[in-house]
Protein backbone atom coordinates (compact mmCIF):
# COMPACT_ATOMS: atom_id res chain seq x y z
CA UNK A 1 0.00 0.00 0.00
CA UNK A 2 1.27 3.56 -0.13
CA UNK A 3 1.74 4.07 3.47
CA UNK A 4 4.52 1.24 3.76
CA UNK A 5 6.60 2.72 0.49
CA UNK A 6 9.74 3.98 2.13
CA UNK A 7 11.43 5.07 -0.91
CA UNK A 8 10.68 6.28 -4.21
CA UNK A 9 13.12 6.44 -7.20
CA UNK A 10 12.35 8.35 -9.79
CA UNK A 11 14.16 7.55 -13.50
CA UNK A 12 14.33 10.65 -15.81
CA UNK A 13 13.50 12.58 -12.59
CA UNK A 14 13.83 16.35 -14.93
CA UNK A 15 9.91 14.44 -15.75
CA UNK A 16 8.96 15.11 -11.88
CA UNK A 17 8.07 18.52 -12.29
CA UNK A 18 5.25 17.55 -14.30
CA UNK A 19 1.52 17.37 -13.19
CA UNK A 20 1.17 13.81 -13.54
CA UNK A 21 4.12 13.09 -11.81
CA UNK A 22 3.45 15.15 -8.85
CA UNK A 23 0.25 13.64 -8.68
CA UNK A 24 1.80 10.51 -8.25
CA UNK A 25 3.92 10.92 -5.89
CA UNK A 26 1.67 12.49 -4.21
CA UNK A 27 -0.26 8.97 -3.79
CA UNK A 28 2.82 8.53 -1.20
CA UNK A 29 2.43 10.95 1.48
CA UNK A 30 4.51 8.37 4.03
CA UNK A 31 7.39 7.98 1.77
CA UNK A 32 10.90 9.39 3.64
CA UNK A 33 12.72 9.73 0.73
CA UNK A 34 12.13 10.28 -2.91
CA UNK A 35 15.63 10.02 -5.42
CA UNK A 36 15.53 11.26 -8.61
CA UNK A 37 17.83 10.30 -11.33
CA UNK A 38 18.63 12.10 -14.24
CA UNK A 39 21.52 13.38 -17.09
CA UNK A 40 19.36 16.14 -18.00
CA UNK A 41 18.61 18.21 -14.86
CA UNK A 42 17.73 21.24 -16.41
CA UNK A 43 14.29 21.48 -18.02
CA UNK A 44 13.90 23.50 -20.81
CA UNK A 45 10.07 25.14 -20.22
CA UNK A 46 11.97 26.78 -16.99
CA UNK A 47 10.25 25.05 -14.30
CA UNK A 48 12.43 23.62 -11.61
CA UNK A 49 13.23 20.09 -10.35
CA UNK A 50 12.52 21.28 -6.51
CA UNK A 51 9.66 20.42 -5.06
CA UNK A 52 9.89 16.96 -5.29
CA UNK A 53 13.64 17.51 -5.01
CA UNK A 54 15.59 19.48 -2.52
CA UNK A 55 18.99 19.41 -3.68
CA UNK A 56 21.05 18.24 -6.95
CA UNK A 57 24.30 16.10 -6.74
CA UNK A 58 26.28 15.74 -9.34
CA UNK A 59 27.67 12.10 -9.27
CA UNK A 60 30.02 12.20 -12.84
CA UNK A 61 30.88 14.70 -15.28
CA UNK A 62 31.14 13.70 -19.16
CA UNK A 63 34.82 14.27 -19.14
CA UNK A 64 34.79 12.03 -16.41
CA UNK A 65 32.71 8.94 -18.70
CA UNK A 66 35.29 9.58 -21.25
CA UNK A 67 38.02 8.91 -19.22
CA UNK A 68 36.84 6.19 -17.95
CA UNK A 69 35.81 4.97 -21.28
CA UNK A 70 32.03 5.11 -20.91
CA UNK A 71 31.46 7.66 -23.66
CA UNK A 72 33.72 8.30 -26.47
CA UNK A 73 35.13 12.13 -27.24
CA UNK A 74 33.06 13.76 -30.03
CA UNK A 75 34.43 16.00 -32.66
CA UNK A 76 31.68 19.52 -32.63
CA UNK A 77 30.38 21.18 -35.67
CA UNK A 78 28.54 24.44 -35.29
CA UNK A 79 28.36 27.71 -36.39
CA UNK A 80 29.85 30.49 -35.76
CA UNK A 81 28.44 33.33 -33.34
CA UNK A 82 24.41 32.79 -32.34
CA UNK A 83 21.77 32.24 -34.90
CA UNK A 84 18.01 32.69 -34.50
CA UNK A 85 16.51 30.50 -32.81
CA UNK A 86 14.49 29.14 -35.30
CA UNK A 87 16.89 29.42 -37.98
CA UNK A 88 19.24 26.43 -39.18
CA UNK A 89 22.75 26.96 -39.65
CA UNK A 90 22.83 24.40 -42.12
CA UNK A 91 20.08 22.45 -44.08
CA UNK A 92 20.45 18.90 -42.15
CA UNK A 93 20.60 16.85 -45.44
CA UNK A 94 23.46 19.21 -46.64
CA UNK A 95 25.35 18.61 -43.09
CA UNK A 96 25.14 14.94 -43.79
CA UNK A 97 26.71 14.66 -47.10
CA UNK A 98 29.34 17.29 -45.99
CA UNK A 99 30.16 16.36 -42.53
CA UNK A 100 29.21 12.42 -41.94
CA UNK A 101 28.26 10.90 -45.61
CA UNK A 102 27.89 7.27 -45.16
CA UNK A 103 27.90 7.35 -41.74
CA UNK A 104 24.62 6.19 -39.18
CA UNK A 105 23.16 9.55 -37.93
CA UNK A 106 19.92 10.64 -36.10
CA UNK A 107 18.60 13.77 -36.90
CA UNK A 108 16.52 15.77 -34.26
CA UNK A 109 14.22 17.46 -36.17
CA UNK A 110 11.38 20.37 -34.65
CA UNK A 111 8.41 18.23 -35.67
CA UNK A 112 7.00 15.31 -37.87
CA UNK A 113 6.94 17.71 -40.88
CA UNK A 114 10.39 18.15 -41.01
CA UNK A 115 10.97 14.51 -39.93
CA UNK A 116 9.32 13.48 -43.21
CA UNK A 117 10.09 16.32 -45.47
CA UNK A 118 13.96 15.93 -44.44
CA UNK A 119 13.63 11.76 -45.16
CA UNK A 120 12.10 12.21 -48.57
CA UNK A 121 14.54 14.75 -49.83
CA UNK A 122 17.22 12.58 -48.38
CA UNK A 123 15.80 9.53 -50.06
CA UNK A 124 15.39 11.56 -53.76
CA UNK A 125 19.23 12.39 -52.92
CA UNK A 126 20.49 8.76 -52.83
CA UNK A 127 20.77 8.75 -48.78
CA UNK A 128 18.88 5.64 -47.56
CA UNK A 129 16.90 7.60 -44.95
CA UNK A 130 13.46 7.08 -42.99
CA UNK A 131 11.53 8.91 -40.36
CA UNK A 132 10.24 7.60 -36.69
CA UNK A 133 7.68 9.95 -35.14
CA UNK A 134 4.55 9.31 -33.43
CA UNK A 135 2.36 9.23 -36.24
CA UNK A 136 4.02 6.11 -37.43
CA UNK A 137 2.84 3.03 -35.98
CA UNK A 138 5.31 0.89 -33.34
CA UNK A 139 5.90 -1.33 -36.04
CA UNK A 140 6.36 1.03 -38.58
CA UNK A 141 9.07 2.66 -35.89
CA UNK A 142 10.52 -0.36 -34.67
CA UNK A 143 11.22 -1.80 -38.01
CA UNK A 144 12.90 1.76 -38.93
CA UNK A 145 15.27 1.49 -36.25
CA UNK A 146 16.01 -2.31 -36.51
CA UNK A 147 17.00 -1.42 -40.15
CA UNK A 148 19.30 1.80 -38.86
CA UNK A 149 20.92 -1.01 -36.71
CA UNK A 150 21.20 -3.33 -39.12
CA UNK A 151 23.17 -0.48 -41.53
CA UNK A 152 20.18 -0.72 -44.00
CA UNK A 153 19.41 2.86 -43.33
CA UNK A 154 21.72 5.03 -42.67
CA UNK A 155 19.76 8.38 -41.36
CA UNK A 156 17.17 8.68 -39.05
CA UNK A 157 14.72 11.56 -38.74
CA UNK A 158 12.92 12.42 -35.58
CA UNK A 159 10.88 14.70 -33.51
CA UNK A 160 11.10 13.58 -29.68
CA UNK A 161 11.13 10.31 -30.47
CA UNK A 162 15.12 8.48 -29.60
CA UNK A 163 15.63 11.24 -27.10
CA UNK A 164 15.52 8.56 -23.77
CA UNK A 165 16.52 5.16 -23.82
CA UNK A 166 17.33 4.48 -27.01
CA UNK A 167 20.58 3.07 -27.41
CA UNK A 168 22.79 2.26 -31.03
CA UNK A 169 26.29 2.19 -30.69
CA UNK A 170 26.79 2.14 -34.17
CA UNK A 171 25.40 5.58 -34.32
CA UNK A 172 27.93 7.81 -34.89
CA UNK A 173 26.40 10.96 -35.57
CA UNK A 174 23.59 13.59 -34.46
CA UNK A 175 22.73 16.38 -36.35
CA UNK A 176 20.60 18.86 -34.14
CA UNK A 177 18.30 20.73 -36.75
Amino acid sequence: TPDDIDLIVVDEAHHAAADDYRAILGAYPNAKAILGLTATPERSAGTTMSPPFDRLVVACQISDLMKDGWLLPCDIVRPDGPKPRKALSQHPVDAYLEHANGERCVVFTAGIREADEWAEEARARGIEARAAHSKKSTKERETTLAAFAAGDVKVVFNPMILTEGWDCPACSVAIIA
